[in-house]
C-alpha cells in the first residue's frame, strides 16, 4: 500500500492548473513568468501549523508587513478580545480589535512569528488558513505544483491526520463526472433530499439501476464535490478584496 504522502504527491499531480499566477503572499518565492499554478486545501491538526486550539472559529491571513508581519483574523461577533488574549502566547507587538458593539475582526502586528509559521509561508504561498476550537485546521495555498508538492511530502509523509485535496473556488469548474450529475438529479426529483424524505435509499437505488452500496457511493461522492466547493467559495468570498 503506498504511503499517505505518496498518495497526496500523486494527488498534487493531478491538480488542474489554475488561470494566472496566485497573488504574491508572505515570503514564498516568486512564481515563473507565466507559469501554471494550482489551488488546494491541506487540513490537519492546529499543531502541525504551530497553531494552539484557539477560542473560537478563526478565519487567518498572515502577510508581510515592512521588516515585520501582519496578521489579520476574522472571528464570530464580540470574540476578538478573546482571540487577542489567544495572540499574547505569539508575542505580537500589537493588537488592534475592529470598531463596532459586536465587532468581528482584529489584527496584529509582530517583528517575529513562531518558526513554524515562518516555515509555512517560505515554502509555499498561503492564501488564508482557518482554524477551530476542536483542534483542527486548514491551510489554503496557491502555488506551483512542484513547490506545493515538496511542501505536502514534507508535512505529510508518515503523519496521521493530514489531508490534501483540490479547491474549488468556483462550482461551475466542479468535476461532477455525468454519472454523479445524474444520479443527484434523480434524486433531488424523487425528493430524496427532502426532510422527511420521499423516497428511501433502497428504492432511489432501484430506480438507478444499481446496489444500494453503489448508489450511496456515487450520491456521497457528488455530494462531497458540491459541499467542498460551497465553502471553498464562501471561505474566498471572507477575504474578497483584500479584506
Amino acid at each position: 500500500m503506498e504511503s499517505e504522502g505518496v498518495r497526496l504527491a500523486r494527488l498534487i499531480e493531478s491538480l488542474e492548473p489554475g488561470r494566472g499566477d496566485p497573488p504574491a503572499v508572505a515570503e514564498a518565492p516568486e512564481p515563473r513568468p507565466g507559469a501554471a499554478a494550482v489551488a488546494c486545501r491541506i487540513d490537519a491538526p492546529c499543531e502541525r501549523f504551530g497553531l494552539s486550539e484557539p477560542p473560537c472559529p478563526l478565519d487567518l491571513k498572515l502577510l508581510r508587513a515592512g521588516t515585520g508581519w501582519m496578521l489579520y483574523a476574522q472571528t464570530p461577533p464580540a470574540r476578538p478580545k478573546e482571540v487577542a488574549a489567544w495572540l499574547e502566547d505569539y508575542r505580537p507587538n500589537e493588537v488592534w480589535i475592529g470598531p463596532g458593539l459586536a465587532p468581528k475582526g482584529l489584527r496584529a502586528e509582530f517583528d517575529r512569528i513562531p518558526d513554524a509559521w515562518r516555515t509555512i509561508h517560505e515554502a509555499v504561498r498561503v492564501r488564508y488558513m482557518q482554524a477551530r476550537p476542536e483542534g483542527s485546521a486548514s491551510l489554503f495555498v496557491h502555488d506551483h505544483p512542484d513547490r506545493v508538492g515538496r511542501f505536502v511530502e514534507a508535512e505529510c509523509k508518515g503523519r496521521d491526520g493530514v489531508r490534501l485535496r483540490p479547491v474549488y473556488a468556483d462550482l461551475d469548474d466542479l468535476p461532477l463526472t455525468p454519472r454523479q450529475r445524474d444520479a443527484l438529479a434523480l434524486a433531488v426529483a424523487l425528493g430524496y433530499y427532502d426532510v422527511p424524505r420521499c423516497i428511501n435509499l433502497r428504492d432511489l437505488a432501484g430506480r438507478m439501476g444499481m446496489s444500494i452500496g453503489a448508489a450511496s457511493e456515487l450520491l456521497r461522492r457528488g455530494e462531497r464535490l458540491i459541499v467542498s466547493g460551497y465553502f471553498d467559495r464562501w471561505t474566498a468570498a471572507r477575504w474578497k478584496d483584500g479584506n
